[in-house]
């Protein structure tokens, strides 16, 4: 071959190498920018809604999320002084709601150039001109290719600051201690392919737990080497689940095992928690019996003397039948009278607490909850006028959490 056919073809060669070279140089400097921006911007958004928790905002403090987030909000209805639900989302270029439907070859050449499918998105609530409520929600995709395993997934994290601990509702399964620290942490139950957890707290958190609770590293996002769990992603939260979870309260007496927490609970806290709250009276109570004579439950039909907090599908002098005895009573009675329940006495005035959703076994007929019917008197609706005007979000949904966003196909 000629030496200068020889060095046109090295020169070929070398111009292709270098071309190439320069492509996959520009797209992974794009894809990397593209990661690091998107770092940037959910580490300044976490920064803004932590202030407005340590900080109570309104109006004018929403209308400067708009100025500064505009670009990747909406809100549906009206967005107003006394309504809005502001919501924020940003996304790197393949997020959780298009890499299902991303074709395979670019999946894979994102992942190698270093792109991470991740999303980051915040909700801000206001009422009366009053932000009482943020969420904040961190997630990246881990794909199989990255990780060795079977299975593509996605790690996540949910924070949410209200007036409340507790949505969906809380049950008997919840310790005291929630209650006493004011905070919650959860994970979802019909989560596929993904691996996340939520942290609830309230303005009564101690700051020193929401710092420590709160820490989020938003290096998920841009590392190499992927997070592969929530002590990656949110080490404070995991330390604490897995010291509650290695830690349990051992029971002074046996039968605290079957007493509901949601009973030692003030009832300014039982009426800031709950969705519906209202007054009834008494009008009759009687019992049903199994085919063997035995009592299977107590019925009480009551009349509505006044809704106290939402209860909108009631209103003064209606009537509804509930299902319960004296051990749904707060306080409960005494542990001797636990073998001798009866239902409801007739031509008492009592509060009753419902949690969201409202449902009920008909039109009329509702199932009494633990510890859910306190007797009306002139205290007991101080505390819970008190602990209602600690709930600005009574009339609104409140927060639907953790997010079921999260699936991942394999």
């Amino acid at each position: 071959m000629p030496s200068s056919l020889r060095q046109r073809i090295y020169r070929i060669i070398r111009v292709t190498t270098l071309a190439l070279l320069s492509v996959l140089f520009v797209l992974f400097a794009l894809v990397q920018f593209q990661q690091h921006l998107l770092r940037h911007c959910a580490e300044k958004l976490a920064a803004d809604i932590a202030y407005l928790r340590d900080h109570p905002g309104n109006w004018s403090d929403l209308q400067r999320m708009q100025q500064r987030w505009g670009a990747f909000a909406h809100y549906d209805g009206t967005c107003n002084p006394q309504h809005c639900d502001y919501q924020i989302y940003i996304s790197d270029f393949l997020d959780g709601q298009r890499i299902e439907t991303t074709p395979l070859w670019l999946l894979k050449a994102y992942i190698r150039l270093g792109g991470r499918p991740a999303w980051v998105d915040a909700e801000l609530r206001l009422t009366h001109n009053h932000l009482w409520g943020y969420h904040f929600n961190l997630a990246t995709g881990i794909t199989s290719m990255v990780t060795g395993l079977d299975d593509d997934f996605v790690i996540g994290l949910d924070t949410a600051f209200g007036p409340r601990l507790f949505s969906p509702p809380h049950n008997r399964d919840i310790s005291l201690a929630v209650y006493r620290d004011h905070y919650r942490i959860g994970q979802p139950s019909r989560c596929m392919y993904c691996i996340e957890k939520w942290l609830a707290i309230t303005p009564s958190t101690p700051k020193a737990d929401r710092d420590r609770l709160v820490v989020i590293n938003f290096s998920c996002i841009t590392r190499f080497h992927p997070c592969t769990g929530i002590a990656d992603i949110a080490p404070g939260i995991e330390a604490q689940d897995r010291a509650e979870t290695t830690s349990p309260q051992q029971l002074k007496d046996p039968r605290d095992a079957y007493q509901d927490p949601r009973c030692e609970v003030p009832l300014s806290t039982r009426a800031t928690e709950a969705d519906n709250i209202m007054a009834i009276d008494i009008l009759s109570s009687d019992v049903s019996k199994d085919v063997e004579g035995k009592i299977d439950s107590y019925m009480t039909n009551a009349r509505v003397i006044e809704p106290l907090k939402n209860a909108f599908n009631f209103h003064t002098g209606a009537t509804a039948r509930f299902y319960g005895n004296t051990s749904r009573l707060n306080p409960p009675p005494a542990a001797a009278s636990l073998d001798k329940l009866l239902p409801l006495t007739t031509g008492s005035h009592y509060i009753v607490f419902f949690q969201h959703p409202f449902l009920p076994i008909n039109k009329t007929s509702f199932d009494l909850e633990e510890c859910s019917a306190v007797l009306d008197t002139t205290q007991a609706r101080a505390e819970i006028a008190k602990g209602i005007a600690n709930d600005p979000s009574t009339g609104e949904d409140y927060f639907i959490y953790p997010s079921q966003n999260f699936l991942v196909g394999k």
